[in-house]
């Protein structure tokens, strides 16, 4: 009967607990409520909320859970909220995405500051008949909201907004979500690009903020990356050069573990066989050969793609031979079959440059299907960026 019914969803609502001698966790406790009331909406959210299960023989994922629940209540707040999150679904008949179920939210609770910051993520929509960009949904929820960390970080992504009757830059909000939460990894990360900043009252340097961020995330492959390209720092108590960083960057990137030390012979090898799909003319690419495998020297190398080059006169080409001459140290490659990272992206970038000025934009050169996945789509748009003659910190 529904008392009895009541009784197991208040259990399943204060976490569980023994009944004649056998102990219900709070999952069972709403699966005994809904035995008794199949009908309760809030038993069928809290089952959902426990993620789903079996009642009266049927098996509920959590989606079935707040589909029904809303079948049952169709003004039930949280249940819409939480449809949304698990991506939407049909409710009597009729579908509403994720952004609708977050819409629905709000008109319920213009107060349900969650509802607003998920708006935002999904791109911002329709409430009530108004439209409300990605930037309007995170202004007000903070309105709601102003220590919501998230908030602040996004808004910041979506280049800055006015809260309160006050204008906060991209920088500043990504200051605010630190100072409401100083373990905001990627806050970090995005203020140290944006050159550091004050953070309650301390000032924090590029590399302080890139260093932070690795402390609070080591797998986090653009702090490691933009640590590398401020050239390098001491995190968690031990120094990374720049070609270090860079270095674990491409391991995260790959999928391998940043104590792997044998990846730079596996990553070399992939390098040896992309300059073979690379470079069209045979001596470059034998030259090229030769460097990745620490058999010439950067006095040879240097000749041997001067005299290969169409027109060493060229400031392009000639700012390409130097990065790759100031990528390529001695010192940098570790043995016969191995190099650096900075070597083998260096000479990435130098044979994409070398070669680019007399092809078609259409033509790409560097057919990157060697590489894994991911690391492949990080050097396609890296090598977008200019490569600087005069800073190393381009490896």
């Amino acid at each position: 009967n529904n008392d009895f019914a009541l009784a197991w969803k208040n259990l399943g609502t204060l976490g569980g607990g023994e009944v004649a001698g056998k102990r219900y966790t709070s999952k069972e406790c709403f699966q005994q409520a809904l035995e008794g009331d199949p009908t309760d909406a809030d038993s069928w959210y809290n089952l959902g909320v426990e993620g789903g299960g079996e009642v009266s023989g049927h098996s509920y994922d959590k989606k079935a859970c707040y589909l029904r629940s809303l079948h049952f209540d169709h003004n039930y707040t949280n249940a819409w909220y939480n449809l949304g999150i698990v991506g939407g679904g049909e409710v009597d008949g009729q579908h509403y995405s994720g952004k609708l179920c977050f819409a629905r939210a709000i008109h319920l609770d213009p107060s349900y500051v969650h509802a607003w910051f998920q708006l935002g993520l999904n791109g911002g929509g329709e409430v009530d008949g108004h439209f409300h960009n990605e930037t309007a949904c995170y202004t007000r929820a903070l309105h709601l909201d102003n220590n919501y960390a998230n908030a602040w970080y996004n808004l910041g992504l979506a280049g800055g907004g006015e809260v309160d009757g006050r204008r906060f830059t991209e920088k500043k909000c990504y200051v605010r979500a630190l100072e409401v939460d100083p373990k905001n990894s990627p806050a970090w990360n995005n203020l140290g690009v944006l050159g550091g900043g004050k953070v309650d009252g301390k000032l924090y340097s590029e590399v302080e903020c890139f260093t932070h961020a690795l402390h609070l995330h080591i797998n986090d492959a653009k702090a490691w990356g933009n640590l590398g390209s401020v050239g390098g720092g001491k995190v968690s108590g031990k120094v990374y050069s720049a070609s270090k960083c860079h270095l674990n960057a491409q391991k995260i990137l790959a999928g391998t573990k940043l104590d792997d030390e044998d990846f730079a012979m596996h990553a070399s090898d992939a390098y040896l066989k992309l300059l073979h799909h690379a470079v069209t003319s045979e001596s470059i690419r034998h030259t090229l050969t030769r460097f990745v495998r620490a058999e010439a020297n950067r006095t040879e190398t240097k000749q041997a793609l001067e005299a290969e080059s169409p027109d060493t006169e060229n400031p392009q080409v000639r700012g390409v031979i130097e990065t790759l001459l100031i990528t390529a140290q001695s010192q940098h490659c570790q043995g016969k079959h191995k190099m650096s990272s900075a070597s083998y992206y260096g000479a990435l970038c130098a044979v994409y440059k070398a070669q680019q000025h007399n092809q078609s934009p259409s033509r790409r050169l560097l057919t990157l299907t060697s590489l894994p996945k991911k690391m492949r789509e990080q050097y396609e748009k890296d090598l977008e960026k200019p490569c600087s003659r005069a800073d190393p910190r381009d490896e």
